[in-house]
């Protein structure tokens, strides 16, 4: 990743509204940015074109299921067991899972790599 003075940044949300145009400023500013919970491929590629040749890359990350407390406290903490059933690898992911392809992404990720959305959903 091209290294510039500004921190990497992650921004949940990113693919619409609020968190989208986050995304859009950070990424004017030239600070990497990655963004995940984008609801279409085409969001990462857009971004990268406003801003490639500023050196800037932008990222997706679109997790599939991922184990968290957050389904109990949601009312469904069967919905882990249920994800492992329709997922090809047979498990919900760990969280570890996901912000590794982050981090990743924002810091070792090769500067050819923008304007994509890393699907971290096992095989879905």
């Amino acid at each position: 990743m091209t290294q510039t003075n500004q921190r990497p940044v992650i921004v949940t949300g990113g693919s619409r509204g609020i968190g989208a145009e986050i995304v859009r400023l950070l990424a004017a500013r030239k600070i990497p940015v990655c963004f995940n919970y984008t609801s279409r491929i085409t969001e990462a590629q857009l971004l990268a074109r406003e801003v490639a040749k500023e050196g800037v890359q932008v990222t997706g990350v679109a997790p599939g299921g991922v184990a968290t407390k957050l389904h109990a406290i949601a009312g469904a903490p069967e919905r882990i067991d249920r994800l492992a059933q329709v997922t090809p690898i047979g498990r919900a992911a760990e969280a570890k899972e996901i912000a590794e392809v982050v981090i990743w992404a924002l810091l070792d990720a090769p500067d050819y790599v923008t304007g994509t959305t890393i699907d971290v959903a096992g095989g879905l």
